[in-house]
């Protein structure tokens, strides 16, 4: 052979592995696009299935959020009801609070003014007590005095009782005596020591 001949050869041969390196690389990158699409429209379906679930738990969230936006809605327009209520009712307190505050202002004058009173009333009362306390140490004497003069009357009354009934009893002594005398013919300037 010549030597083109075996250059020819080898070149076949190169070319025969090169080739043969290709349907190998051919073969292994092959696939079955059957087995895929099946694969590929299961994997279809079940993200239809997994979308169509996504779907239906957006759906119902949406519908929830709603439910839950309008409760909020509502809930939002109680508050403010309520929060206006709040306001009237801090109003009329308020107001209130102002007319206590004005009358605790004037029942604070009035105290003042009464405490001024007290102590002129206190001081008064001090006098007043220490004037019952000396009438009532003259009406002590008083009375002291009374019942001196009423024990010396009632003693002068006995004695004068007693005097009455002495004289009482002279006057019927001398009465007797002086029947005595007329009984005996004498009178009182006789002279009865001879």
């Amino acid at each position: 052979m010549t030597l083109l001949g075996k250059i020819f050869t080898v070149l076949i041969m190169i070319m025969s592995v090169m080739f043969m390196g290709v349907s190998i690389i051919v073969y292994a990158t092959h696939t079955n696009w059957r087995e895929k699409s099946l694969a590929l429209a299961d994997k279809v379906k079940q993200t239809d299935d997994v979308v169509k679930e996504l779907t239906e738990n957006l759906t119902t969230q949406k519908d929830r959020l709603e439910r839950e936006q309008a409760a909020r809605r509502y809930s939002l327009a109680a508050l403010q009801i309520r929060a206006d209520a709040y306001e009237a009712e801090w109003k009329n307190m308020n107001e209130a609070f102002k007319k206590e505050q004005s009358r605790a202002g004037l029942d604070a004058a009035a105290l003042v003014s009464a405490e001024i009173t007290k102590d002129k009333l206190t001081t008064e009362v001090k006098v007043l007590r220490e004037e019952i306390r000396a009438t009532q140490k003259l009406a002590d004497d008083f009375f002291a005095n009374v019942l001196i003069l009423t024990d010396g009357n009632a003693q002068l009354e006995g004695e004068r009782l007693r005097f009455a009934e002495k004289n009482s009893q002279l006057i019927a002594q001398v009465s007797r005596l002086a029947n005595v005398l007329n009984a005996n013919g004498l009178d009182e300037n006789s002279n009865v020591t001879t």
